[in-house]
Order: structure tokens, then sequence, then C-alpha cells
């Protein structure tokens, strides 16, 4: 139940708790009175009748005596005798009241008639000598039985609204506790740790109302603050991991540079041969640390919000450029290369992106082949794949490339360790532990650039590598739909 209206629902317990109270009161009251009344009505007659025949003795009301016995000593609390002379004046009262004067409405109203009211009932009657009025008397029977009932029922009724005033008052008090007191103490409690920078300070709290919906939101938020600062300790050490990496890595190649400069310039007598291979040696160094730092660029650009220039293109035509000039490549490193590529469909592409990831993956298959063939392919869904895939490769690859195009390079070296599949694509990794060994293996950054690109894309990549298939790197893009 939302907590507003639990309030409200409360509030209106609290003031309807009078009036149940009341109308309680008010059938105790009716019930008892109808189950009296009758009884209460003959008790009067007889008092009435018993007094009567002495009230209309003339005497009475021709001869005042000041002090009158009207009343037996059994009835002196419960009857009451009022004495008027004809012209309305009080001449007797057994309470002892101050003499007044009746105007004649008033001492001809209700003559003959038993009045019942709330406290006590009422008889008054004329009296005659001669056919001649010469006074009235009243006669009042207080209802003290019935009054004694009622009051009984009226503390029985407040002794129910007050029980159940307090019991509403504990409950309300009691579930303000459990559904805003509690709650908000333990929300107080999860900010300030919060706020100390404590973790896993969600707060367990399982209702839906307000004070949930606040909770529900500051889990949430904690949550993504928590994550925020995760990223931001792990993107600092990524950077002073690079640093670290950058500075190793670059360490070597420029002494390198520097060893053959100043041999160039020290040396004079260095033949022509010699200089054109010192020279050879310092261009290549300084290409390395060109792609390096335009590696570390690319990474760098790629991890913060780049935002892709996608294009539409046509399967065929873009993949058949996207492959084209790599046999140069190869041959140079003296690899053979075999491109097959079976793509129709159209894609929304960052072309400029997409050169680069075959661009490393290329590069990457180069520098693990051995000397031996690398292969590059792409292919539709609805494409076979080609024959230089194994067929257990096949099966897990078709399990996987749906409504999408799936880009293959495949190299015949050594396998990746199982263990180390999935670390390829972190950046600086290299399994070889080959910082040491020169400058030919780049900077490990390849891969990563790949898969960032391709998660941009909303694309996927996965590894393939054993001692049967080789090493297949597989890339996944996803084919326009209408």
């Amino acid at each position: 139940m939302k907590l507003k209206k639990w309030l409200i629902l409360s509030y209106i317990a609290v003031i309807l708790s009078p009036v149940i109270t009341g109308v309680i009161l008010y059938k105790l009251i009716i019930d008892y009175n109808n189950d009296v009344e009758v009884t209460d009505y003959i008790s009067s007659i007889e008092i009435f009748q018993k007094y009567e025949g002495k009230l209309l003795n003339p005497q009475l009301y021709l001869h005042i005596k000041k002090s009158l016995n009207l009343i037996d000593n059994a009835d002196r609390k419960k009857v009451g005798i009022v004495l008027y002379n004809k012209d309305g004046i009080r001449i007797y009262s057994s309470g002892n009241e101050i003499p007044i004067t009746l105007d004649k409405e008033e001492l001809y109203s209700g003559l003959y008639e038993i009045k019942q009211g709330y406290r006590a009932n009422v008889l008054k009657k004329p009296v005659f000598k001669d056919d001649d009025l010469i006074g009235f008397f009243q006669i009042t029977q207080v209802r003290s039985e019935w009054m004694n009932g009622v009051n009984k029922r009226t503390l029985y009724a407040y002794g129910i609204f007050f029980g159940v005033l307090i019991a509403i008052i504990i409950i309300v008090v009691r579930l303000l506790d459990r559904r805003m007191n509690r709650p908000i103490k333990l929300l107080t409690e999860a900010m300030s740790l919060f706020a100390k920078g404590e973790k896993n300070t969600d707060i367990s709290y399982k209702r839906s109302d307000e004070i949930g919906m606040l909770i529900h939101h500051f889990n949430r938020m904690s949550n993504e603050i928590e994550s925020k600062r995760n990223e931001l300790i792990e993107q600092q050490r990524e950077k002073e991991f690079i640093i670290t990496a950058i500075s190793h890595d670059l360490k070597t190649p420029l002494t390198s540079i520097r060893a053959y400069a100043e041999s160039i310039g020290k040396y004079d007598g260095l033949s022509g041969k010699e200089v054109s291979e010192y020279t050879s040696v310092i261009i290549s160094k300084s290409d390395y640390m060109k792609n390096m730092l335009d590696d570390l660029f690319g990474y760098t650009l790629l991890n913060r919000d780049y935002s892709l220039n996608l294009v539409e293109v046509d399967g065929e035509e873009f993949f058949y450029m996207l492959f084209s000039g790599y046999h140069e490549l190869c041959s140079r490193e003296k690899v053979s290369l075999s491109i097959e590529q079976r793509v129709s469909g159209i894609y929304m592409v960052d072309v400029k992106q997409m050169t680069r990831v075959v661009d490393n993956l290329v590069s990457n298959a180069i520098r693990h082949s051995d000397g031996k063939c690398i292969y590059l392919g792409a292919f539709s869904p609805e494409q076979n794949l080609p024959a230089w895939i194994d067929k257990e490769s096949i099966k897990e690859i078709d399990e996987w490339r749906s409504e999408g195009v799936i880009i293959l390079v495949k190299n015949e070296g050594l396998p990746i360790p199982f263990e180390d599949q999935e670390k390829i694509f972190s950046p600086f990794y290299q399994r070889d532990s080959s910082r040491n060994k020169g400058t030919s293996c780049g900077a490990g950054l390849g891969l990563s650039i790949v898969n960032i690109i391709l998660n941009k894309h909303d694309g996927k990549i996965k590894v393939i590598s054993n001692e049967r298939a080789g090493t297949i790197i597989c890339c996944w893009v996803r084919i326009k739909t209408s």
C-alpha cells in the first residue's frame, strides 16, 4: 500500500472513532430504553397512583401550611411534588424551591398526561372542590434506575472509545515507526556510510511505497556512483599502465635510434652502405614509434564518447575494397595470403574504422604466422564457410553468425593457450612476453582497438585457437534490416 493511502486511512480511522463511539452509545441507550420503557412506565403509574389520592385533598390548597410531609421516606430520593393554586402560584414544593408563578398556557398544558423525559416522568392534574378549580399538583418521578443504566452504558461506550482510540494510536505509531521511521533511519545510515566511501550500502526494503521508491532510487544511484567510481579507478590504473607500457616500449627503439645516430655522427670513415643501413634502422624504429603512438591515440580516442560515422554500404563492393592491397604487404613479409569473400546485403559501417579492423587483424596474423599462409574471408549468413575452416570450427561459427556478415582471419602459427584466449583483447596484452625481444611485436593494442570498434558497431568478436584449427579471429557485423 502506498504511504499516502496508508496515512489517509489512519487519519480516517482516528477521525471516525468518536463517531463510531457516539453511534454505539446511542444504540446502547435506545436498546436499553426499549428494554425498560414498559417497566419504567408501570413503575411511574404506581408512584402517581400512590400520591394522587393525597394530593386531591382540597385542604392542601385552601389552608396552606408551611410544612407538609407528603412524601414517604422511602420515596424522597426518587419522587418530587409541587402544588399550585388556581392562579398558578407555587404554594408547595418538596424541593423547597423559591415560589414562582406559571402563566395559564404553561399551567394548563399537559394536564392528565404522563410526560416521559430523559431524567424523570411527570404527571400534572387539576384539583376541584364542588366543581370549582382550586389548584394543581405535579408529581415527578426521577428515573434513577434508568439513569444508572444509561450512565453504565455511557461509561461502557466511553471505555470502548478510549480503548479503540488507544489501540488505534498504538497501531498507528507502530506502523508509522515500521513504515517511515525505520526505513528513513536505514536510509540515513546508508547515506552516511556511502558518504564515507563505504561499499555495499544497498538497503533491503521490499515495499513499493514512496519510501520504498526513494530507497530503490538511492540503491540504484549508489550502485551507479560506485560503478562510475570503479570505472574511474580502473581508468586511472589503465592510464598508469599505459604510461608504464609506452615508456617501456619506447625505450628500446629510442636507444637504438640514439646509438645509430651517434655512430653516424662520430665515425667519419663509415661507408655509404653502413650509413644507409644505419639510416634504414633509424627510419624503421621511427616508424615503429609512430605506429605505436598512432595506436595509442586511436585507442584513447575510441575509449572516449567517440561517435562512429556510419554510412550505408553494399556488402559485395565494400568487402572487395576492404580486402584489397594486402597481397603486397604479405609478399613483403614472405607470407602467402588467401582471400575469399562472398557477401551480399546492405550494412551500416564506419568505413575508416572497419578498414582499421582488417588492418590490425591482418598485421596480427602476419606477426604470428611463422612465415606460413594466412587466410582472409567475409561471408554472409546464407553462404557456406570456406574449406580452410575445419568442420568443428564451422559448426561453432555457424551457431554464432546468423543475421550478419562474418569476417574471418586465420593464421597457421602456434595456437593461443586456452587460458589466454580471452585476454588477447585486453590492452597491452602480449602472450609471448616479447616486449624484451625487440620491437616487431607491436604495442599490444591492435586487438583491443578491433574489439572496441566492433562493440561500437553492435558487433562481436571471438577467437578459435587450437592445434587442429590454427588461430581464427571471428568478427561479426549485423546486416541492415528494412
